[in-house]
């Protein structure tokens, strides 16, 4: 299962926190190319929005919600 990340959240938050891609990705122990897919409000694992929004210091919630059965993007 995926979830589809609200990427415009996870760009906001991130730059209120003062952090460039390199940082969340670093502090997230993620890839800065994963943190451009979740900016881009691409599907991800559940696993991975939450280290991400774990990172940003919300509710993985916040960030994400399930990707409709069938989807593809």
């Amino acid at each position: 299962m995926h979830v589809i990340t609200n990427g415009a959240e996870v760009r906001r938050l991130r730059e209120e926190q003062g952090l460039s891609k390199k940082g969340l990705a670093e502090a997230a122990n993620v890839t800065q190319v994963t943190i451009a897919r979740a900016e881009d409000s691409r599907p991800m694992f559940p696993a991975t929005v939450r280290k991400i929004a774990k990172t940003l210091h919300v509710d993985a919630r916040l960030i994400a919600a399930p990707l409709a059965s069938g989807s593809r993007r």
